[in-house]
């Protein structure tokens, strides 16, 4: 319950895979930690990230910057490690928490309709 399922993208990961990826004409896509809280998956995306962090109720999205050191991010992220427990906290605390991210998300939904006219 209080632990990660590491997806291949994060498992078989490379430096330049942390790097943002730039198609012609669109505006560049960030490398993001996208994290499930109830399962605890976290895979490697890409997204177009305003933040650094995107929050629903479901899962987080963190904005990843560049790793060189691919030897550092593995221990890292090894059983024990110093990022993955920091990731561990964080989904505990998001399902403890649950309730006010929910309140969150109807809160900018309202916002969004006041500004949309409706």
């Amino acid at each position: 319950m209080h632990d990660l399922i590491l997806d291949s993208s994060i498992l078989e990961a490379e430096a330049r895979d942390f790097l943002p990826l730039q198609e012609k004409g669109r505006s560049a896509l960030t490398p993001c930690f996208d994290f499930s809280f109830g399962d605890g998956h976290l895979k490697l995306t890409y997204a177009t990230m305003p933040d650094w962090v995107l929050v629903t109720p479901e899962r987080i999205r963190l904005a990843v910057p560049s790793i060189v050191n691919m030897e550092r991010f593995r221990k890292a992220m090894a059983v024990g490690g110093a990022l993955r427990n920091a990731l561990v906290d964080l989904r505990c605390a998001a399902i403890i928490d649950r309730g006010i991210l929910t309140a969150c998300g109807q809160v900018n939904t309202e916002l969004q309709g006041l500004d949309s006219g409706t």
